[in-house]
Order: structure tokens, then sequence, then C-alpha cells
């Protein structure tokens, strides 16, 4: 008999069904730590102003706000006391803008404030402010009173199942501790 040489239609067919599977499940993965990533280099980006914030607030024993337009993440002293960030007036004191790569995916960012959403409570863009004693506080409405909170924003991918939903979420205590937290 003559030896067999290659391979049958079978055993061809078979591997490539088995290699189909295999680079199916490295994209799925693949997409999932892409996410994680973006999320990640959001969250980092956000605590280094956070966390700069407050530290400038007791270095200069002056209120510092951190404001999250839609574009970037803002910290600075209101010097004409208007809550916005004003390029010829105010005091620039970190900033972090997003990069279409960490906004990829539709990133929605849910800013809370106690148990009060800091949206519904008279903040035209959501904010953190630090005391000069370097506290987190929130302003409730349109006047001036603050009252001691943990203040923090959440960044989550919505393009996917809640049961898959992965987030980051920048906060600070009452105290004013800033730290990042993770599903």
């Amino acid at each position: 008999m003559l030896a067999q040489k290659g391979f049958t239609l079978i055993e061809v067919m078979i591997t490539v069904a088995i290699l189909g599977i295999v680079a199916g499940l490295a994209v799925g993965f693949g997409g999932s730590f892409m996410r994680k990533n973006r999320l990640n280099q959001l969250a980092r980006g956000v605590y280094s102003v956070v966390g700069t914030a407050r530290s400038e607030a007791v270095r200069r024993s002056r209120r510092i706000i951190v404001s999250f337009p839609s574009d970037r993440v803002i910290a600075f002293v209101d010097q004409n006391a208007n809550w916005t960030y004003d390029d010829g007036t105010d005091i620039r004191v970190a900033d972090y803008r997003f990069t279409e790569a960490s906004m990829a995916a539709s990133v929605d960012m849910v800013t809370t404030g106690l148990t009060t959403d800091i949206k519904d409570i008279g903040a035209v863009t959501p904010m953190i402010i630090f005391t000069s004693t370097g506290r987190s506080v929130v302003r409730t409405g349109s006047n001036d009173i603050e009252s001691p909170a943990e203040v923090g924003v959440t960044f989550r991918h919505t393009g996917i199942p809640t049961a898959q939903n992965i987030f980051r979420r920048v906060s600070t205590t009452a105290a004013g501790a800033v730290r990042v937290t993770s599903q």
C-alpha cells in the first residue's frame, strides 16, 4: 500500500472550525480588556486632578472646585465666585482632557453627592468642592450653603449589558480622602 500524504477534508474542516472558535473567544476577551483599560486611563486622570485639587486647597488655604465639563475635568480657584471656570480670571490648578480613546464606547459619567445627584441640586456642571482644610463639600442649590459629603464620579460603559457592566468610581470621603473603586 501507498503511504497517505496530506490531510483529509474532514481534518482540515475540524482544524478551521477550532481556529475560528479560538479566534472568536480571543476577540471577545480583547474587547473587555480594552474597555477596562480605557476606564482605568480615565480614572487615573480624574484621580490625579482630584488629588491635586485637595492638596492645593490645603496648600493655598482656599476653596478649590473640580468641575466636569463635557470634554475634561478641571480643578480651579474660583476668583469671581460664579462656580464655573473662566480662563481669563480663575486660577487653573489641574486639568485632564478626555482623549478619544478614553471616551470611546459611550462612557457615561454619573456624579453623585451624598444621596443626591449633583445635577439635581443646582450645579450647572457636576463638581467636587474642597474647602481650605481639604474637606469635600457639595453646593446645595443656587445659594452658597455647603454640607460635608462623600462626592464622586462614576465612569461606566453604556454599550454593554448591565450584568457585564464595568465601572470605575473616583470619589472623596467627607474628610476629603480621594479613592478609586472598581467592578
